[in-house]
C-alpha cells in the first residue's frame, strides 16, 4: 500500500497514513477483498456547506479525498451513488489521533466498520472517508473533510440525514461530535444525522500539551496501544500550527475539557448517542483505549460490546 509514514505503537501493530497526492485507487481496489475505495469531491455549492469556523477563508479549503465503501451485499463493484429510499448508511470516521490511520479495510480501525455493518440488518453501507491528517494541515482541515463526506451522502447520494448513522472511534469520535456541533450551531440549514455511535471518543485534547498532561494519568496506559504521553504533544503541535493554543480548550477539540463550562446546552439537540468506553453508555473496566478494535483483547468483552450496540440499534430503528 502506498503510504507516507509508518508509526509503530505499543502492541506491535502498524498504522499507515496514506499520501493522497500519490494514491492510485485502481491499484488498491485490486488488492482489497471486501471493500471499494473511491474519490469524493467537495459539494458544488461551497457556500451551502462551509461557513463560520470552516469557511474557505481559513486556508483549509475542501479538496477531493478518498473514501472506503463497505456493503452488506458483499464487495462493492461501483462507487457509492444514489442510495435507495429507506436504506441506512453509516458514515464512520476512523481514529488515529487525527495523525495516523486510514480508511482502508487493512487498517486496525477497520474493525469498527465491520462491527457497524453487522450491528443492524438495516445498515446496508458503511462509508469511511480518509480525511487529511495533521501532517497535511491544522484544524479545522479534518472537520472540513468530514463535512465533505456528509455533503456527499446528502447531496450526491440523496441520503436523507435521518437515514445516516454517524460513528467514530477515538479521534474519529471527536470529529463526529464536531460535525454535529457544526451542523447545529454554524450551518443550521442541514438536518442532523439519525444517531451517533462512538467508541472511546476523544473529547479532551487539551491534556495533550502543557501542564495538564500531568493531571490526566491513564490507569490503563500499560495495555493501551497508543502511547499518548509521547504522541500527544507531537500531534497537538501539528494540530495547532499557527492557531492560538486556546483552540485546544475549545468545544471543537475539547468538549469534555475542564475549560468548558458544564452548560446545559453543550449537547442540546444532539441525536441519540451510544458510547463505548474502556446516549446509552457502556464502560468496560480495565480495558484498553478503543477496545472494540483490539482483536487481541478479551473476546468475550468485545462480543458483549457488539451485542449491546446491536440491541441499541434494534431499539433505535424499530420504527
Amino acid at each position: 500500500m502506498q503510504r507516507m509514514e509508518l508509526i509503530v505503537v505499543n502492541c506491535g501493530h502498524h498504522i499507515d497514513v496514506m499520501d493522497h497526492a500519490t494514491l492510485d485507487l485502481d491499484v488498491l481496489n485490486e488488492k482489497f477483498k471486501h471493500t471499494r475505495m473511491q474519490w469524493i469531491t467537495p459539494p458544488a455549492r461551497l457556500d451551502k456547506w462551509f461557513k463560520g469556523v470552516v469557511a474557505v477563508a481559513t486556508g483549509c479549503s475542501p479538496v477531493a479525498i478518498p473514501a472506503t465503501q463497505w456493503s452488506k451485499s458483499g464487495r462493492p463493484t461501483d462507487d457509492l451513488g444514489v442510495v435507495a429510499p429507506g436504506q441506512l448508511v453509516c458514515l464512520n470516521l476512523h481514529g488515529g489521533g487525527l495523525a495516523m490511520g486510514n480508511s482502508t479495510e487493512n487498517d486496525i480501525t477497520a474493525e469498527f466498520s465491520r462491527q457497524l455493518l453487522n450491528a443492524s440488518p438495516k445498515i446496508l453501507y458503511v462509508f469511511t472517508p480518509d480525511y487529511r491528517k495533521v501532517n497535511t494541515g491544522p484544524f479545522p482541515m479534518q472537520l472540513v473533510d468530514t463535512i465533505t463526506a456528509y455533503a456527499y451522502l446528502v447531496d450526491t447520494c440523496n441520503v436523507p440525514p435521518r437515514n445516516i448513522i454517524l460513528s467514530g472511534d477515538s479521534a474519529g469520535g471527536l470529529l463526529a461530535l464536531s460535525l454535529i456541533r457544526y451542523l447545529r450551531d454554524e450551518l443550521r440549514t442541514i438536518d442532523l444525522p439519525r444517531a451517533l455511535v462512538l467508541s472511546s471518543p476523544l473529547a479532551d485534547v487539551s491534556f495533550w500539551l502543557g501542564p495538564k498532561m500531568q493531571l490526566n494519568p491513564s490507569p490503563n496506559q500499560d495495555i493501551d496501544f497508543l502511547n499518548i504521553k509521547i504522541l500527544g504533544p507531537f500531534i497537538a503541535n501539528l494540530l495547532l500550527r499557527n492557531n492560538h493554543i486556546s483552540l485546544l480548550d475549545s468545544v471543537w477539540l475539547s468538549p469534555a475539557g475542564p475549560a468548558i463550562p458544564a452548560a446545559k446546552d453543550l449537547f442540546r439537540d444532539f441525536p441519540p448517542m451510544f458510547v463505548l468506553s474502556g446516549a446509552k453508555y457502556h464502560e468496560e473496566q480495565a480495558a484498553p483505549h478503543d477496545y472494540i478494535l483490539c482483536t487481541w483483547f478479551n473476546a468475550e468483552k468485545r462480543e458483549m460490546a457488539s451485542s449491546l450496540m446491536a440491541r441499541w440499534f434494534e431499539q433505535l430503528l424499530q420504527d
